[in-house]
């Protein structure tokens, strides 16, 4: 079973937030931590995702001038 603190750690190289999250990790001692994280993380991020598609929308629809 692969470790997920190995997978974030590796996404956030991806992503440019290997500092950040990288310490983040480090400091977490059990897989709970880990999991509360990732939640927290994914619900504090997807107010964003819904209000980037509607910008990216708005542009298109009006035109980039």
């Amino acid at each position: 079973m692969p470790n997920i603190r190995d997978e974030i750690y590796a996404a956030s190289e991806d992503f440019g937030s290997k500092n950040f999250l990288g310490s983040i990790l480090k400091q977490m001692s059990s897989k709970k931590q880990v999991i509360d994280f990732i939640h927290r993380y994914s619900v504090f991020n997807g107010d964003f995702a819904g209000g980037v598609a509607n910008l990216s929308g708005e542009v298109h629809i009006r035109g980039h001038k």
